[in-house]
């Protein structure tokens, strides 16, 4: 759990401006990070092979994030399979998850493990603090925080609506202390990371694109692309779940190509989240 709290730490540490250590500036979320790896292979959690390779992965993140033109746009593609590698690799490479055990919140609830693996969450991070566009200043965030309240409200209510509507869910309002880590580990572990990974590595790119070419079609198109994406990769939930993220995804992609700001797609993704495990059966009814 201290590898986790240490994770949980790096990827709040992000906004924090970089420290002067022997004369270069050290951001503090990747000392954080190498804390959270050290433990975990003190306590065998992390084999040395599976810390080359994030260690590598990194490497990789910092050359795209200072990249320009067709160099970035190779970069950032290794390091998108760097990601997926990482995220994918088995327990002995990379770390398994940190939860203690699969959870079940009400008795007619499927139950679930909160995912806290190691590669993932690094590779998010990585993604997260490197290569996604975040809030600069106060006056941003000022300026943002109104439509993106609107598009969560509208997000969270037509998502929901559907899932109720196609029995995915029912309403089972719960509010307890055990509650509050599993909101954190989905912030943190889940959200950060999954909008990490679709904002900087699909739709910033598609927009960049759009920028230069193809105009208001094109940031339509990445909008949806990126939505379909995400919808795409919950197909292991069935077909109902990949119908419910595709409507969340949609959500998260309108919120960050209003903004370009990574924050506003995390904080709509995270409010469906959090009123889907508060008041509705999380993660859904059990077959």
């Amino acid at each position: 759990m201290i590898t986790t709290l240490l994770l949980a730490l790096a990827t709040c540490a992000v906004w924090l401006p970089p420290l002067r250590m022997a004369g270069a500036r050290v951001p503090p979320w990747l000392l954080l990070l190498l804390a959270a790896m050290v433990g975990a292979l003190a306590a065998g959690a992390l084999a040395p092979g599976g810390a080359a390779l994030i260690g590598m992965l990194l490497a990789v993140a910092w050359a795209a994030s200072r990249a320009e033109g067709r160099w970035r746009v190779v970069l950032v593609v290794l390091t998108a399979l760097g990601a997926l590698a990482v995220s994918v690799c088995s327990m002995a490479h990379v770390g398994g998850p940190a939860w203690p055990a699969a959870l079940r919140l009400t008795h007619d609830a499927a139950a679930f493990t909160p995912n806290v693996q190691i590669g993932k969450v690094s590779a998010g991070l990585f993604l997260f603090a490197l290569l996604v566009p975040r809030l600069a200043s106060v006056a941003e965030l000022t300026r943002f925080w109104k439509p993106t309240l609107a598009i969560g409200a509208i997000c969270t209510l037509v998502t929901v609506s559907v899932a109720v509507a196609i029995g995915y869910v029912r309403f089972a309002p719960r509010l307890s202390s055990g509650i509050a880590p599993l909101l954190a580990a989905n912030l943190l572990f889940t959200c950060v990371a999954e909008e990490a990974y679709f904002r900087s590595l699909l739709q910033e790119g598609l927009h960049r694109l759009a920028d230069r070419r193809a105009g208001r079609v094109g940031h339509a198109a990445a909008i949806v692309a990126s939505a379909i994406a995400f919808g795409a990769v919950h197909i292991a939930g069935g077909p109902r779940l990949v119908v419910l993220a595709t409507l969340g995804g949609l959500g998260n992609a309108v919120a960050y190509a209003r903004t370009r700001k990574v924050e506003a797609s995390v904080f709509v993704h995270f409010a469906l989240n959090a009123v889907h495990m508060i008041f509705f059966t999380h993660p859904g009814l059990a077959r």
